[in-house]
């Protein structure tokens, strides 16, 4: 499998726009690759288009909405991930697929930025939530339709190996396949580590698991879309 420090290394545009839905999204699913992006230069922009108020709450709020909480732990995480430009919407948690002005967010930091690597959920979302499967598709149709598929590479959040088994069957059988790795330094692991724990308002089922895969691999898996590929997803019965 490549690795994806080496192909970020030869990119000579060192700007990568991460896209994701809710808080919490960036420390679990990219945070190793954002801190490995920084050691190698580059500009990091975290898009986050809710404020996660469907989320259930799992600490004393002392007064504050979960969308206040929330937003906080997310910036929180975002100095421990070194990410210099954070971008943080509030559009309906949960109901990204239905209403959809959150396309041309998406598009006028595209035109903004100008990233070299956008990287984002794939057509599972990992977890089968809607909101992540619609931002998937969406984002590699927006990519499309402003012609900067070429200049720009796309990239999903996946599993691979033993991983796989973290997620349900009806998940798993739509998950993209891993053509790049990252293998994470145990520096990269801590910190990534203390970014998903400043997320102490969630509550996240097979945790230890997760943390204890990622310590054994020490990997992240990402796939290389084909911008001229139509990938297979569905839509599950998921509980938000």
């Amino acid at each position: 499998m490549k690795s994806i420090n080496e192909l970020l290394l030869k990119i000579k545009n060192k700007k990568l726009l991460i896209i994701f839905p809710h808080p919490d999204d960036e420390s679990i699913a990219a945070g190793g690759l954002i801190l490995s992006a920084k050691r190698l230069g580059y500009e990091v922009t975290l898009l986050t288009l809710t404020k996660g108020g469907a989320g259930r709450i799992n600490i004393n709020p002392k007064g504050r909405s979960l969308k206040e909480i929330r937003s906080a732990e997310l910036e929180k995480a975002s100095k421990i991930l070194g990410i210099d430009n954070l971008i943080i919407k509030d559009f309906d948690d949960g109901k990204l697929k239905t209403r959809n002005g959150w396309n041309e967010t998406v598009k006028e930091n595209l035109l903004r930025i100008k990233p070299a690597v956008v990287v984002t959920y794939d057509p599972t979302g990992i977890s089968g939530h809607p909101d992540h499967i619609n931002l998937s598709v969406g984002v590699k149709r927006i990519v499309n339709e402003m012609l900067i598929a070429r200049k720009t590479i796309l990239f999903w959040v996946t599993l691979d190996g033993q991983s796989k088994n973290l997620v349900t069957s009806s998940v798993r059988r739509y998950l993209a396949n891993a053509n790049y790795e990252l293998t994470m330094a145990y520096s990269i692991i801590l910190s990534k580590l203390k970014a998903m724990f400043c997320h102490k308002s969630q509550r996240y089922d097979k945790l230890s698991e997760i943390i204890l895969r990622m310590i054994i691999t020490r990997k992240e898996w990402y796939h290389k879309v084909d911008m001229k590929k139509d990938y297979p997803y569905k839509y599950i019965n998921f509980n938000i």
